[in-house]
């Protein structure tokens, strides 16, 4: 039998369907003047997209096109451009975010076929499908939070390649928390510049400072300020982003010699592009390299 469409379950999906939105893919080949991608773990090989697969029928592709150019207009272009200050919370942003983690909860299915999704995720998924489906994001019984990154000018908190993680990286991890007497499954999803958590539960008495987390809750109403919030939800994450930058600082240390030379030729190359935004984030990390190399000598 032909694959069927992941949210109608009656179509054919289309080839090369987006699990991230394609926007964010075509900003960060912009922003970067290699123009390719790399996994931070795999660095001899060079890749020219993002997650993508057979996911989507073009019905249900143009759905989510809708939401994703709203967020890209409303949300995305002008966090980056350094222009938006706060935004209208609306049921198009809990689409989109919607939408995000259901395609996300089936790539973690497709990446591992031989091990099943535990049932709270395919329950997760299920209230999605049925939310998107409805258009209905009111229905999700799941709680959704998204966080703004700011970049990191001290060691004090995280590691070189912290910036480069923050605002050059797609990331995503679905993991079992584990508080005193029960567990449940909190989803992470990471787009440049900022990141969203969905779990079943609420995640506000597991972090230290659950005032500006609830600040920035999807499924509330008002208006959401883009003010830099340390704490919060992010807590739960801070382990991720510390293993994650510290991956990049590390393997990038290991390319081969001709591998840097090329890719140093190709930034030189690009020096005329303004405010080329790789360029600032690989900056900002060397300039913690040095602080950390400073404080270890005096040390």
């Amino acid at each position: 039998m032909p694959p069927a469409c992941i949210l109608c379950h009656s179509n054919i999906p289309i080839e090369g369907s987006h699990v991230v939105p394609n926007f964010v893919i075509k900003r960060l080949k912009k922003g970067s003047p290699v123009g390719t991608f790399i996994h931070s773990d795999r660095l001899n090989k060079i890749f020219q997209d993002g997650w993508k697969g057979k996911y989507l029928c073009s019905d249900c592709e143009l759905l989510f096109c809708k939401v994703e150019d709203w967020f890209c207009k409303t949300v995305f272009d002008p966090f980056q451009n350094n222009s938006l200050s706060k935004f209208q919370y609306s049921d198009e942003l809990g689409m989109f975010t919607a939408s995000l983690f259901f395609r996300y909860i089936h790539l973690l299915a497709e990446k591992n076929p031989a091990k099943p999704l535990p049932p709270d995720l395919l329950a997760i998924s299920e209230n999605l499908r049925f939310a998107l489906l409805s258009k209905g994001p009111a229905s999700i019984t799941s709680t959704m939070y998204m966080v703004f990154l700011f970049p990191v000018t001290s060691i004090d908190r995280f590691p070189p390649g912290i910036n480069t993680y923050f605002f050059e990286s797609i990331d995503g991890k679905a993991f079992d928390f584990n508080p005193p007497d029960f567990s449940f499954w909190i989803i992470y999803l990471k787009l440049p510049g900022m990141f969203f958590l969905l779990s079943g539960h609420d995640l506000a008495p597991f972090a230290p400072y659950p005032e500006p987390m609830n600040a920035q809750k999807i499924r509330t109403t008002g208006t959401m300020e883009t003010a830099h919030h340390p704490a919060g939800v992010s807590v739960l994450v801070a382990d991720i982003f510390k293993a994650r930058a510290l991956e990049i600082q590390n393997n990038y240390e290991k390319l081969p010699r001709e591998r840097m030379d090329k890719i140093a030729a190709k930034i030189k190359g690009a020096s005329a592009i303004p405010n080329l935004r790789a360029e600032r984030s690989y900056l900002l990390d060397m300039s913690l390299v040095l602080e950390m190399e400073k404080r270890q000598s005096e040390g």
